[in-house]
């Protein structure tokens, strides 16, 4: 999420704005002392989400962030993948945050293991650098440490752990990244 002022020092925020729109797809809420109708349909036209004039108020703007990410989530999970995936005897539900285990025992995924879960299940055996599930999960590589996702992993492998025994079902690749393989937990 950018938060953007159009009138800034040395540069002009619709330049940035169109630059950034050109680099990623992260949700842009301008946010500026320009409160013209035309400039707020210049604003929306270059690309931005939406667009709130000065002064405005903190809980109005917080609302507007809100609705912005609920929408950019949305937009970004394809209608046509399924509700549920199981893999041996795991059944994980991206909608409910949860994984199930048989029989029924439910484990919950905080937001963040459900996005790196889910990237892994949409691209499984295949080698995935820290950088690729950052830009996967966030629209851009840079928007989080690459370490982020180690710690990440180490969760959702707990997690995933039978008897106190992890899977091979996240395998890291020293010095590359991750191969996520859900044939592991099969017989």
């Amino acid at each position: 999420m950018i938060l953007l002022d159009l009138m800034l020092p040395q540069e002009s925020g619709q330049e940035v704005c169109q630059y950034i729109r050109q680099t990623t797809d992260a949700p842009i809420i301008m946010v500026t002392a320009l409160a013209d109708i035309q400039d707020k349909i210049a604003g929306l036209n270059l690309g931005a989400d939406d667009y709130i004039s000065k002064p405005f108020d903190l809980a109005e703007l917080e609302a507007r962030v809100r609705a912005v990410l609920r929408r950019g989530k949305q937009s970004r999970q394809p209608s046509s993948l399924p509700d549920e995936y199981v893999f041996g005897p795991w059944k994980f539900v991206p909608a409910k945050r949860a994984l199930y285990r048989a029989p029924g025992i439910r484990l919950t995924l905080s937001g963040a293991e459900t996005d790196l879960l889910l990237v892994f299940w949409q691209h499984q055996q295949t080698l995935l650098t820290r950088s690729e599930i950052i830009g996967l999960i966030h629209g851009n590589p840079n928007a989080l440490e690459e370490r982020t996702i180690d710690l990440l992993v180490s969760r959702l492998r707990r997690k995933l752990a039978e008897g106190g025994r992890q899977l091979e079902l996240i395998r890291t690749v020293r010095g590359d990244g991750y191969i996520f393989d859900p044939r592991a937990c099969t017989p």
